[in-house]
């Protein structure tokens, strides 16, 4: 027989046993959870269990600023050297056009067209020996904005094809020509090749006034 002292100590230990079988394989009791859960939440806002130092994490999407910077400075860097890339390339094209007007040979393609008014005020025929300079050599030397007023009228061209050669006076523009090429008068065009040629490549030509 148990007295009744037996009977609740009993009692307890059962309702313990039953309690800790209940709970899932390797799950604590439920008091250590919330003390777990606790600890977790007060090391998130302790800054990540308390040992993450921000200061030394990156900024700005993964970057820190140092390779911010370093980016920055590198891209400062490339548009000066494309700015001056940029200008050397035009100062250096305006030195070869400004050649161009020397007594030194250039080289270029030769077309020819159908005459008429010209840049320089000038009516021009087929048979006349002239010739259109290239719009960039032309306005290089209009300085006044008036293309009648253009220093490079009037002056003569030697040009020489194979063993073919002509002299030419300058009377007009060529838009759709590079910087040293000609486009010639029917007339002076057939002194080179034949109209069927079309276009003329690597003659060579000088100013002779």
């Amino acid at each position: 027989m148990f007295n009744g002292t037996a009977i609740v100590l009993l009692l307890t230990l059962t309702s313990f046993v039953t309690a800790t079988i209940s709970l899932p394989h390797g799950e604590r009791p439920l008091h250590r959870r919330r003390g777990w859960a606790r600890r977790t939440l007060e090391e998130r806002q302790a800054g990540s269990h308390g040992h993450e130092d921000h200061a030394s994490h990156p900024a700005s999407g993964g970057f820190s600023s140092q390779v911010l910077a370093a980016a920055q400075k590198t891209t400062t860097t490339q548009a000066t050297s494309t700015t001056t890339s940029s200008e050397s390339s035009s100062t250096g094209s305006s030195s070869s056009i400004v050649a161009a007007t020397s007594s030194s040979p250039n080289t270029g393609e030769i077309t020819y067209y159908s005459t008429g008014l010209g840049a320089c005020g000038v009516t021009s025929s087929d048979t006349d020996r002239i010739v259109a300079l290239s719009q960039e050599l032309y306005d290089l030397y209009t300085t006044n904005g008036n293309s009648n007023d253009n220093s490079l009228c009037g002056k003569t061209i030697h040009i020489e094809y194979g063993s073919s050669s002509t002299d030419v006076t300058v009377v007009d523009r060529c838009t759709g020509c590079s910087s040293t090429d000609l486009d010639l008068s029917p007339t002076a065009f057939t002194d080179l090749a034949s109209e069927d040629d079309g276009r003329l490549y690597g003659a060579s030509w000088y100013f002779t006034s």
